[in-house]
């Protein structure tokens, strides 16, 4: 217990600030579409009849994961929200006991071990994001925890272990995500690397044999896989080929448009530049995790002989390579691509390790090691101001917040309509009177918060109030000749605003 006491000290850290927070996240754009898809698949498992399913396609047809916020359903049956927040706190927690037991793997040192988990934390991107965000989050976490595996897999030796336990991960990740379907690239890229450096004068002779052995085990890995897809996925399960061919190629050319405000352009989510993934990436990542991870790059050769790094690198490179080679749809910042950012984080922290240990001069380590401490902290206190919205969270080469509002997306998910509709109850709302309210976005994300006298309405011209997020400047759009009551800021910048009727 007491080599582990850093991370033991983390994970208490992180319960309690689960526990004081879960509340305070209000509903995002889909959450309720995602919950009534895992509600109405539980009980198709249960053999339930669904009379109340209001799902806005049938479930047979949804290409999403809906296993885990089926799971999700299971441990909250009265279907709170803030419950689904508190649980969906609780399940990110294996990527950060993944972070940490792969750095003691390696480096046998908690204090190095420890950074794994708290540079991810300090990812306002990622942890910003885990309250609400069940379908990126599950995938990032799954995801992460399959490489994990595919690195102790690579040390046990143990090929029932490595079939059964990559077996059952892929089968997740590929359910949670098509991209998911990229671990077996990556295992057998990683393989073969292993492979090469340890059988480095008899390889040409054994070869054959390596090949054979990795394909049955590959073999078995996807048949389990397919297994776990089969029973997770309904649309998958109810025709497999098929389907699984439609959700590949509507993955690549997902045909959904929106503009996408992107250093001061409304950019196409279907036609988006090349830069779109690099530009979101370098302005929302932390500034020491992105130097730290630049700068890997410039280590790229004596950073390659550690089997970890050259893991999570390989993934790294596949995506960024599939991501310029297909172009595929994009929207709502880089959500879709938040397991590529733990990536970097990931990354950023092993370079990180490699350099204050390997540095002989103690000047310069001294200097990195105050780099990340101080930017760290400013990092800590940005979240702190944030809260309960860290996933707007820009780092200082675009100005933070500020220097980002009006230039990129901010509030996307409308997170903050709860707290809108929470001053509006306690500034405005009287109990004798009925209030007509249009607000912008998801109507569930207001009117989950509505007293039973605020009625929503779509007609403008009679409602008493509205409220409305920034977003692709729909609060001028729609209430122009409307009186501004109210604005939900931080960092001064309006997120959402709340207007009155003159």
């Amino acid at each position: 217990m007491k080599k582990h006491f850093l991370f033991i000290l983390f994970i208490c850290f992180y319960l309690i600030f689960s526990l004081l927070t879960y509340k305070h996240f209000g509903i995002t754009y889909d959450e309720f579409d995602m919950y009534e898809f895992g509600d109405a698949f539980k009980k198709q498992l249960l053999s339930v009849p669904d009379q109340d399913y209001a799902g806005v396609v049938p479930l047979s047809d949804v290409k999403v994961n809906v296993f885990y916020p089926a799971a999700l359903s299971f441990l909250n049956p009265s279907g709170s929200y803030e419950i689904y927040n508190l649980l969906n706190l609780f399940f990110a927690l294996p990527i950060f006991l993944a972070a940490y037991l792969l750095l003691f793997k390696l480096y046998k040192k908690q204090q190095y071990a420890i950074l794994g988990p708290v540079f991810l934390f300090l990812t306002p991107r990622f942890s910003g994001d885990i309250p609400t965000n069940v379908k990126d989050i599950s995938f990032a976490v799954v995801f992460f925890c399959s490489l994990a595996a595919i690195y102790f897999c690579s040390i046990k030796k143990s090929l029932v272990l490595k079939i059964g336990l990559l077996g059952v991960l892929f089968g997740l990740s590929q359910n949670f995500r098509i991209l998911g379907f990229s671990l077996y690239l990556i295992l057998f890229i990683f393989d073969l690397y292993i492979f090469f450096i340890s059988e480095k004068k008899e390889r040409l002779k054994t070869f054959g044999q390596f090949v054979l052995k990795n394909i049955y085990s590959y073999l078995f890995i996807f048949a389990i896989a397919f297994l776990v897809t089969m029973f997770i996925w309904p649309n998958f399960g109810t025709n497999p080929l098929n389907h699984l061919i439609d959700t590949i190629g509507l993955s690549t050319k997902y045909p959904h448009e929106d503009p996408i405000l992107t250093f001061g352009q409304n950019l196409i989510s279907t036609r988006l530049p090349w830069y779109y993934l690099p530009g979101w990436i370098g302005v929302t990542t932390p500034v020491f995790i992105l130097t730290l991870f630049l700068i890997s790059g410039f280590m790229i050769r004596k950073l390659w002989t550690i089997k970890l790094f050259l893991l999570f690198f390989i993934a790294f490179s596949l995506h960024t390579f599939v991501y310029f080679l297909l172009k595929p749809t994009i929207y709502e910042g880089l959500r879709h691509y938040l397991f590529l950012v733990v990536i970097i984080s990931f990354l950023a922290t092993i370079t990180f390790i490699e350099l204050i240990t390997k540095i002989n001069n103690k000047l310069i380590s001294g200097l990195l090691i105050l780099f990340a401490v101080i930017n760290g902290l400013l990092v800590v206190k940005d979240m702190i101001r944030l809260h309960p919205y860290e996933y707007i969270y820009f780092n200082e080469l675009i100005g933070g917040l500020p220097g980002a509002y009006g230039r990129f997306e901010t509030d996307y998910y409308g997170a903050g309509f709860k707290e809108a509709v929470e001053w509006l109850k306690a500034n405005r709302i009287k109990k004798d009177k009925i209030y007509k309210i249009y607000a912008c976005g998801d109507m569930f994300s207001s009117t989950h918060y509505f007293t039973p006298n605020m009625i929503w309405s779509v007609d403008l011209n009679s409602i008493d109030y509205g409220i409305c997020w920034t977003r692709w400047n729909q609060d001028q759009t729609y209430f122009s000749g409307f009186k501004k009551i109210h604005e939900i800021q931080r960092f001064g910048v309006p997120l959402t605003i709340i207007f009155e009727k003159p």
